[in-house]
């Protein structure tokens, strides 16, 4: 993991923001875990990464379970040819992966979009937490529930979806994750760190065509990107665009 230099002191600073005091404690993992505590030593250490380092390599050891603090950051794959396959964003309070609790070596890779802050829990002591009570074990099903559910999600999009849908979809998507995180207080504005590659790498298209397809979402005024943020100026519209593709007003909802 690499280590912040000396003129990154404000997000360095913050490995040394107690989880007790963290409003990210809130989420099911993190509470649960730190709840054992009365129970079971858990180790832990925090690490902060600078933007476009990688976090953690594919292959490497799996030796700790790892939750983003602060930051934005993509779990990724690399094929034989170069290309990458971003398979999720991960966003402040989220764990990297359940696997990495229940495999020996890390099955992906981990970039930082921006300067990081990760808290890394003892792999071990994860799985010795899992055994003490059902707070933790159910936390860790909630995390692999909605892994499954977003791996079949991106499935049928890079499987059905034309490039409009892809887009509608990965913007509501997000704007919901962003809003449930507490990562601002906008509704409709948000802090958009990843680039059109990033984009390109998420959704299975060239940055080309995701540049024509923002361009056409900009001239109808469905959204707004500039200087780094992402507003969504026509939600319904998004929503329709996604329901030519999902039928199912309830899969839809879930976008």
């Amino acid at each position: 993991m690499t280590h912040l230099s000396q003129d990154h002191t404000d997000l360095a600073s913050q490995s040394e923001i107690r989880c007790a005091t963290c409003f990210l404690r809130q989420s099911g993992f993190c509470g649960a875990l730190l709840d054992a505590r009365s129970r079971l030593p858990i180790r832990q250490d925090s690490r902060t990464t600078g933007a476009g380092e990688t976090i953690c390599f594919e292959g490497d050891p799996s030796e700790y379970v790892c939750i983003l603090c602060h930051g934005w950051a993509v779990r990724s794959k690399q094929i034989a040819d170069g290309r990458r396959q971003i398979l999720s964003v991960l966003l402040p309070g989220e764990m990297f992966s359940s696997m990495m609790i229940f495999e020996e070596n890390i099955s992906f890779s981990v970039q930082a979009v921006t300067d990081v802050l990760v808290t890394r829990f003892n792999r071990a002591d994860v799985k010795s937490a899992l055994m003490i009570g059902p707070a933790v074990l159910h936390a860790v099903a909630d995390v692999c529930i909605t892994e499954l559910r977003e791996a079949d999600q991106l499935l049928i999009c890079l499987g059905r979806c034309n490039a409009e849908e892809r887009m509608a979809r990965f913007f509501l998507s997000l704007s919901r994750r962003l809003n449930s995180h507490r990562v601002n207080h906008h509704q409709r504005r948000h802090r958009f760190p990843l680039r059109q590659q990033d984009l390109a790498d998420i959704m299975g298209l060239t940055p080309i065509h995701i540049n024509r397809v923002i361009g056409r979402f900009r001239r109808a005024k469905y959204i707004e990107m500039s200087s780094g943020y992402l507003t969504i100026i026509n939600k319904a519209a998004l929503e329709r665009i996604c329901r030519c593709q999902f039928k199912d007003r309830g899969l839809a909802k879930i976008l």
